[in-house]
């Protein structure tokens, strides 16, 4: 397990504040999105994507790529990798979702309780989702590398029964390996 930690070394820290400017620029993607565009001078009737989901989707597919490479390289089966990929991919379009925080003050104003209970629950499902996935990015980045995703839980059933016979066959490997007597090399050479 200890070979699976990272090194942290100068290329490891540039990966970590690159991924932290990702995600403050996929903290409020439709801000992200309109500012790339006036700073491109793009009008709307030329522009190739007129949508802010855009930054979101891509930021989903990348977070989404990176975790289950980071998955395999830990060692976990093809379907435990998919089951935490998904998992941290939804996470990832809520964390990466268009809201609006400077309204947050105007959302209490909504006549319907309701509509204002779920407003404001996604902005704080929002900022959850956002710093679990920078404390996930931060982790593999910095401190455990992919054994983060070893022992990360799942919501997927599936998942968690791979990463369970994993562990099981871990265990059996390690019990077998103390089980076997060392060697004696001295009978192995010849008698002159």
């Amino acid at each position: 397990m200890s070979s699976l930690r990272p090194q942290v070394d100068v290329w490891r820290i540039g990966a970590t504040l690159l991924w932290m400017v990702f995600f403050i620029l996929g903290l409020q993607p439709d801000k992200t999105f309109y500012a790339l565009r006036m700073a491109g001078e793009v009008v709307t009737q030329r522009a190739f994507v007129n949508s802010q989901y855009a930054i979101t989707y891509l930021l989903c597919a990348y977070i989404a790529l990176t975790i289950y490479r980071a998955c395999r390289a830990a060692g976990c089966s093809p379907v435990e990798s998919h089951g935490k990929t998904l998992q941290l991919t939804l996470l990832a379009l809520i964390a990466f979702y268009p809201f609006q925080f400077e309204q947050a003050l105007d959302y209490q104003q909504i006549a319907l309780p309701m509509d204002r209970y779920i407003n404001l629950g996604f902005g704080i499902l929002k900022c959850w989702a956002w710093l679990y996935l920078l404390s996930v990015v931060i982790r593999y980045e910095i401190i455990d590398g992919p054994a983060v995703f070893l022992r990360m839980f799942s919501i997927f059933p599936s998942a968690r029964q791979a990463a369970l016979h994993r562990r099981h066959v871990e265990q059996s490997a390690s019990q077998a390996a103390a089980e076997i007597p060392p060697k004696n090399h001295a009978e192995d050479i010849p008698a002159p």
